[in-house]
């Protein structure tokens, strides 16, 4: 039986809170504007989904990771920003983009698999991926 995978290809970090002296970062939900993946895809091959939207609108903004949970059917996934925060911040006065992949693998079960985007705001954001034999 195979294992179930699922990779980020972007970067990836687990802590909730960073420090450098009186500066430190606040991670946050990161709205997703586009999901991107493929209308159908062959049930032995692996898929790419690309994640767009805006991280924050100056230079403090920076992406973190992405959390993902596997499901039989269907993935969920967040996208994770940092903001620096702190005394005397100087942040360049620019729109910080958000383009995060996440990779994944088979087996699929059903008909169908559907890439679950969670919001900020507690809304999902679905696209769904046929599974061809």
């Amino acid at each position: 039986m195979r294992s179930k995978r699922i990779s980020t290809l972007a970067a990836t970090g687990v802590s909730l809170f960073i420090s450098c002296g009186d500066h430190h970062y606040v991670h946050y939900t990161v709205h997703v504007e586009h999901v991107d993946a493929p209308a159908a895809v062959a049930s032995e091959d692996r898929f790419h989904v690309k994640l767009a939207g805006t991280l924050g609108p100056d230079g403090c903004h920076s992406f973190s990771h992405l959390r993902s949970m596997r499901g039989r059917d269907h993935v969920e996934v967040q996208a994770i920003g940092k903001r620096l925060v702190g005394d005397d911040v100087g942040c360049k006065d620019e729109s910080v983009p958000l383009e995060a992949w996440l990779a994944v693998y088979p087996p699929y079960e059903g008909e169908t698999f559907t890439v679950v985007v969670r919001q900020p705001d507690g809304t999902t954001t679905e696209q769904i991926v046929r599974i061809r034999d």
